[in-house]
């Protein structure tokens, strides 16, 4: 996990804001840039951001206009210091994108809307794939480790 600072972004455009409330429990607060929030109090810091990292994946799979460039913007986050390749562009034609991770793809086909994870050196047929509308915070990060 990157460095937990108060003004860090976790998801794209929404922003961390964390206080220890007491000896060891912490608010944890993501709010977007219309001032929505995802919250939630804890023992356990890492734990809370995870847990507002969910609630705020949940309310951008709901409300988000484009929610292909989400998923790849986020993508981008969490994969900023290790992608080697990326490709496509998630605001032209049908939104598909692809990123490399060494020998592990994640990519995003627009025009079958479906997430594909596989590994380059393995069978052809040998892939994850979920569709857009079924991706949920945990399947996301599911595949994010994979090509990790």
């Amino acid at each position: 996990m990157v460095t937990l600072r108060n003004g860090n972004q976790i998801l794209p455009n929404w922003t961390l804001h964390f206080d220890e409330v007491s000896n060891n429990v912490y608010k944890v607060v993501l709010t977007d840039a219309f001032g929505r929030e995802a919250a939630t109090t804890d023992h356990d810091l890492e734990r809370a951001i995870k847990t507002c990292e969910g609630y705020a994946f949940d309310i951008e799979r709901q409300i988000s206009k484009n929610w292909s460039r989400f998923l790849f913007d986020y993508t981008m986050l969490k994969l900023q210091d290790i992608v080697t390749i990326f490709s496509g562009d998630p605001k032209n034609a049908y939104g598909s994108w692809g990123v490399r991770v060494k020998d592990k793809i994640l990519t995003y086909e627009g025009r079958d809307d479906i997430l594909i994870a596989k590994d380059s050196n393995a069978d052809a047929f040998d892939y994850k794939a979920v569709a857009l509308k079924d991706i949920s915070f945990d399947t996301f990060n599911e595949y994010i480790n994979f090509v990790k």
